[in-house]
């Protein structure tokens, strides 16, 4: 049996450096907070934006799969990865933890948009419920409701789970 060698450049010193800057403190992206509870006015009832992006998200009924966050994310997660080590050394350089995840934060709401305005396939079948007059066949961008509501925010680890 092959022995391997562990060479260790840095690692050990970045979590370290990771859990004393950061300690609790998340960034979280998507729909949420009070704007995702906003009914959409392009429905009657009471299907709001969380619900509304849940399901062209992942699929629902006769409604296929649009994922828009999760696709976005591992389309560009390299581009994430190399910030995330730039937003590393500013933490280590003087810069503030919650700072960098901000920014990090955008730069990920900032790609999620323009993937929904460049258009998300399957396009929207003409007798679709939010197909309507003046709103175009391009999913999720009917109102616009939904995509003012995909937010970017840096909070305590602790109040996301609550």
């Amino acid at each position: 049996m092959a022995k391997v060698k562990v060479i260790d450049k840095g690692w050990k010193k970045l979590q370290k450096g990771f859990k004393k800057h950061l300690g609790g403190t998340v960034a979280t992206v998507g729909i949420q907070g009070a704007e995702g509870q906003e009914v959409d006015s392009m429905y009657h009832g009471d299907l709001t934006d969380v619900y509304l992006g849940a399901i062209h998200e992942f699929g629902w009924g006769n409604n296929p799969e649009r994922s828009f966050i999760r696709s976005t994310f591992d389309e560009k997660m390299s581009k994430y990865k190399k910030e995330s080590d730039k937003i590393a050394r500013g933490i280590f350089g003087g810069g503030t933890a919650e700072g960098a995840l901000m920014l990090l934060g955008e730069m990920f709401r900032g790609d999620i948009i323009k993937k929904i305005n460049s258009g998300i396939k399957p396009v929207l079948q003409p007798g679709s419920l939010i197909n309507r007059p003046g709103a175009g066949s391009t999913p999720l961008r009917a109102s616009g409701q939904l995509v003012n509501s995909i937010s970017s925010v840096v909070q305590d680890r602790k109040k996301v789970q609550d």
